[in-house]
């Protein structure tokens, strides 16, 4: 995905039983809870645009379509046909999911803005609870750094203590980044998604391969997520890449998946030694389709359903809104 926000925006941005290409993890690693599975042994080995379903997913679970482009086809005309799949415009390319902030929702709103790179966190605070018509918007800044040190790119790990500091009222209204940019707001690798479970706000840092902790109550940045610390990297099979979009899932684990082909689905576990890092990230899922990635991973009201958006597949017509489930469940028919 790749959401280009110029303005200030008020809104936090068929069943069948998997027998082969699963293998488990070791009853050590079972992870706990109404989503209980044995991790996956690793990314898919293989890309391709001739699938039954877009997941290598758990033992014992099983994945069905909500709907796909067969169902929706408004746009047959593709306007970019140099784009590698020559095929006509994907209707359901980008739903992502929205996150408030629980049971005191009307306060804040939470969002990032996402660049190439060097974008913020921002968060929003209404004059009056629950009318978001006017407000104040603020912009995240790490505290003690010099003003190279909170751009983008600089060697600091832009983790620490942070404030969040007001931007011009006015401003906001035309380009938030440049009001972020007057007050020297701390500049993060693609911010994208954002889940708020408790007190802690989650960041997905795409282009850092890291989603970050952000503790509301003390006001302390942590790498929650690290690909080459806490989670698979390298070359290795799999990899933790490019995360992108976060849900919180039962009992309170963040799940993340990745934008990327052949994007993965991961549990990060709880912060259990209090280091600012989950303990550990287990990999769930793994996307087939030579050139789709996961989007918009959310739980409903069901803990044991997980729904998966697939976007822009190489598969024809084949972007679409998919669960994955430990129930029992009959094949919806279409």
């Amino acid at each position: 995905m790749n959401f280009q926000l110029k303005s200030l925006m008020l809104g936090l941005s068929v069943i069948m039983t998997v027998t082969t290409g699963v293998a488990s993890a070791g009853k050590d690693k079972t992870v706990k809870g109404p989503m209980k599975f044995d991790p996956i042994s690793g990314s898919a080995t293989v890309l391709t645009d001739d699938w039954e379903q877009p997941h290598i997913i758990p033992e014992g679970f099983r994945m069905y379509k909500v709907s796909d482009e067969t169902d929706l086809n408004i746009y047959t005309d593709n306007p970019n046909p140099t784009k590698t799949i020559e095929r006509d415009m994907p209707d359901l390319t980008d739903m992502n999911s929205v996150n408030e902030t629980g049971r005191k929702k009307g306060r804040f709103l939470y969002r990032t803005h996402e660049v190439d790179n060097g974008g913020s966190i921002f968060k929003f605070i209404a004059d009056h609870r629950g009318d978001l018509s006017s407000g104040t918007l603020y912009a995240l800044k790490l505290t003690g750094l010099t003003e190279e040190e909170q751009t983008y790119g600089s060697t600091h790990p832009h983790t620490g203590p942070f404030e969040w500091v007001a931007l011009d009222r006015d401003q906001v209204q035309i380009d938030a980044k440049v009001a972020a940019d007057m007050v020297n707001a701390t500049e993060f690798g693609r911010p994208e998604d954002v889940e708020a479970i408790e007190h802690i706000l989650y960041v997905a840092e795409t282009s850092q391969d890291r989603v970050l902790a952000i503790d509301l109550e003390r006001n302390i940045l942590t790498a929650f997520v690290t690909k080459d610390d806490n989670a698979p990297g390298g070359d290795e099979n799999p990899n933790f890449n490019n995360p992108d979009n976060l849900a919180e899932g039962p009992e309170g684990r963040l799940w993340i998946v990745e934008d990327t082909k052949g994007s993965d689905i991961w549990v990060a576990d709880y912060d259990r030694n209090h280091d600012g890092k989950a303990d550990p990230v287990y990999q769930f899922a793994a996307t087939v389709d030579s050139g789709a990635e996961g989007t918009g991973i959310y739980f409903g009201k069901d803990p044991h359903t997980l729904f998966v958006n697939v976007q822009h597949a190489a598969k024809e017509y084949a972007d679409g809104t998919w669960v994955i489930t430990n129930r029992e469940a009959k094949k919806k028919e279409h």
